[in-house]
């Protein structure tokens, strides 16, 4: 699963829930105390690999909370100097970077039993 912004947090809010999740790329999450549902998420390691990554000056997350929420949940952290909410307005288009932290996460699921493969697939472009 890809999420951005308060996507993230309905991504771990599923997990929470029992979802059948192999594996989530978190991007610039939304901060869960800005919309009250800080106290709802889980404050433990998510059973599935996850890859939490942030700006340094994301105005919708203070980049030492994004690295407590990443320690919270297990997550690899991938800290951006600069990039902004990690979308369009602040500059982004393609993310080739993105692209590769998403191929490591897969492999990682697949490493550790959530993501299921076959003998055909392939991660890499």
């Amino acid at each position: 699963m890809v999420a951005h912004s308060f996507g993230c947090l309905a991504t771990v809010s599923a997990a929470v829930d029992g979802r059948a999740i192999a594996g989530a790329l978190l991007v610039a999450p939304a901060d869960p105390d800005r919309f009250g549902v800080g106290a709802s998420l889980p404050a433990v390691r998510l059973p599935f690999p996850t890859t939490l990554v942030a700006s340094t000056n994301d105005p919708w997350l203070k980049f030492v909370k994004a690295g407590a929420l990443a320690a919270r949940w297990g997550s690899r952290f991938n800290g951006l100097r600069d990039a902004g909410h990690i979308n369009a307005e602040s500059g982004h288009g393609e993310w080739p970077s993105g692209f590769g932290l998403l191929v490591d996460l897969a492999e990682r699921a697949a490493a550790e039993g959530t993501l299921r493969r076959t003998p055909t697939d392939s991660f890499a472009r």
